[in-house]
């Protein structure tokens, strides 16, 4: 991994730390949400006000979901809020969740609910 760039090892400490490579990927990741967040504003905006409901974008990472961007409803108000990937939540929650789970095959559906807990997030969880 050193040798690729996606750890450099501090010669004093001998401890590890993301590499450039590593650091590059990352970066990307939030570049591309970004540019998500710009194309799909309009539409959203355009869904939100035709559903009167609040809607929003997620990413799947592993066994969570990443809140990328999100319209709220309230009532007769609209409220915007743009999250930038730091809403985090399991990927069995919500209906962006589901939305999720629906786009993976059975045999990494398997993996995933056997290497993970199906915990609630409230007292009012299903």
């Amino acid at each position: 991994m050193e040798k690729v760039g996606y750890v450099v090892k501090d010669k004093a400490s001998r401890q590890y730390y993301c590499g450039p490579r590593l650091i590059n990927y990352a970066t990307r990741s939030f570049q591309e949400h970004d540019l998500l967040r710009i194309c799909a504003h309009d539409e959203l905006v355009k869904l939100r006000d035709f559903s009167n409901a609040t809607v929003g974008i997620s990413n799947r990472t592993g066994a969570s979901r990443i809140l990328i961007l999100e319209m709220v409803m309230e009532s007769t108000v609209t409220i915007s809020m743009h999250h930038r990937g730091d809403i985090i939540a399991p990927i069995y929650t919500g209906a962006s969740g589901l939305v999720l789970l629906s786009e993976m095959r059975d045999d990494e559906l398997t993996v995933l609910f056997n290497n993970i807990e199906l915990a609630p997030l409230g007292p009012k969880t299903i």
